[in-house]
Formats: C-alpha cells, structure tokens, sequence
C-alpha cells in the first residue's frame, strides 16, 4: 500500500516527448512515433527510475518544436545531463532526414523541470516567444 510519503516521491518523475510539428506527419504515423520515443527512452532509463514513473501512472508533458534545430538543442543539453534520451528521424526527401520525434526520461522532475528552464519552454506560456511549445501535461495523480 502507497502512503503520502510513496505518492509524493512518484509525483516526482516524468518523461517529455518533443515532437517536429514541421514534418506534417499524419495523426496515426505521429502518435505511433511518439510511443516508439516513449517506450525507447523508457528503456534506456535506470531500473528505479522506470519503476517509480510506472507507479506513478507514468506522468509526461508533450512538447511541439518547429524545427529540427530546436529538438537537436533539447537532445544535447538532455545527453549532457545524463538523462535518457531516443530520437526517430523521418526521410524527408531522397537525401533528407530530419528527426520526428524525441522522448526524454522518464527522470526526476526537478532535472526535467531544469531542462525545459534552460530551453526557455515555458517562455512561450508567458510570452509567447519560444520555437517550441508546451502542448499538454499529463499527470493522472
């Protein structure tokens, strides 16, 4: 049985899932590339860390980004911090590929909250002035 104290540490773990809104990839190719990134970097996190998420009813924020640059930005300053990270790329034309699609984490949620901090993404809330944009939040607790 979970206390307080169990519920109060799961809310601490959440997983971003950035998608390129550029790409125009229909609905279905994009929700299925979206779960490839998320059971992707699920896997490439530490066994605690994919356990409390799971507990916690496996809390994510979606995230849209209008260019490619953007999601390279956000997969390097997450590999810097040493946070799972998986990327799907898409052929763009014959010789093009661009990534579609990243998952980040599951990890604690102040290294995923000092992330989106760096990345300004919640400036786009309070001013609209970010290149990517927070789309919804998901926390079932």
């Amino acid at each position: 049985m979970m206390t307080t104290t169990d519920i109060k540490t799961f809310q601490k773990m959440k997983q971003i899932i950035a998608v390129n809104t550029t790409l125009k990839l229909p609905t279905e190719k994009l929700i299925a590339q979206m779960i490839k990134a998320s059971t992707g970097a699920f896997g490439k996190a530490d066994k605690v860390n994919r356990k409390i998420w799971l507990k916690a009813g496996r809390p994510q924020i979606l995230l849209k980004a209008l260019s490619d640059d953007d999601l390279q930005d956000l997969i390097l300053k997450a590999e810097r911090r040493k946070l799972p990270v998986y990327r799907l790329e898409e052929d763009v034309d014959t010789a093009t590929r661009s990534i579609a699609c990243i998952s980040i984490g599951p990890a604690a949620d102040a290294q995923i909250n000092q992330l989106i901090m760096v990345l300004d993404f919640y400036g786009w809330v309070r001013q609209n002035a970010s290149n990517v944009r927070f789309l919804y939040e998901a926390n079932p607790l």
